[in-house]
C-alpha cells in the first residue's frame, strides 16, 4: 500500500531486477562445437543406461 514514500506498487513489483543476475548470450547463424570444450561438458554419444 501507500507507505511514507507515496508509492502505490507493491515491494515485489521490481523484484525480478534485484532477484536477477546480469546473463550474456550468443546468436550465430550455425551451430559449431569448439575444438576443445570447457571442463566438465561431455557431449559424446552414450546410450543411456
Amino acid at each position: 500500500g501507500v507507505g511514507a514514500s507515496g508509492n502505490h506498487r507493491p515491494s515485489a513489483w521490481y523484484a525480478a531486477d534485484y532477484c536477477a543476475w546480469p546473463m550474456a548470450s550468443l546468436e550465430s547463424p550455425e551451430l559449431t562445437l569448439p575444438a576443445t570444450l570447457s571442463p566438465g561438458l561431455d557431449f559424446s554419444r552414450r546410450e543411456a543406461v
